[in-house]
């Protein structure tokens, strides 16, 4: 009986250490190594955390059109604790932070209203407030049950275009 004590303590404190390891592990080690490199930088100067409020935190998709995928991160602003997105371009310098603390088309600038997210891919051709057809992968943002909206990148530019609300 007491060696099954023993072994019992044991397998638990084995199992609380996995479970503590793995509540440890940094968001950001989660990214692409071209994308860690570039979200440090990005944290530094924008004061951005990165947010696991809605899982995934975390997609990737050609949002810029060039061939190569890209990560689009669900981030908060330190100081104010305002939500919004950051896109990371795999293959230049550009990197966008929507919302988080700067207004960004009719989301405001705090998207702690999203509850969900997804990638459209490209070519979808989605209609609501005027007919868009996706050149790059881009993202439906939506709060259950209220508005959703498309933000996509276009030129070089982020534009949000309103879905429903």
């Amino acid at each position: 009986m007491k060696i099954l004590a023993a072994l019992a303590v044991s397998i638990a404190a084995v199992g609380t250490a996995a479970l503590l390891f793995a509540q440890g592990v940094a968001l950001e080690t989660q990214l692409p190594s071209w994308a860690q490199e570039k979200w440090r930088t990005l944290a530094k100067a924008r004061m951005l955390a990165i947010s696991n409020r809605i899982n995934p935190f975390v997609w990737r998709g050609d949002f810029d059109g060039d061939g190569r995928a890209d990560i689009a991160l669900l981030v908060k602003h330190t100081p104010s604790g305002k939500e919004g997105i950051a896109i990371l371009s795999r293959a230049n310098i550009s990197t966008y932070v929507l919302g988080a603390g700067a207004a960004f088309g009719n989301g405001g600038d705090d998207f702690v209203w999203i509850d969900f997210w997804n990638v459209e891919d490209r070519g979808a051709l989605l209609r609501s407030q005027g007919a868009v057809r996706l050149r790059a992968d881009g993202l439906l943002v939506a709060k259950e049950g209220s508005g959703s909206a498309l933000i996509y990148i276009e030129n070089g530019r982020a534009k949000w275009q309103q879905q429903g609300d």
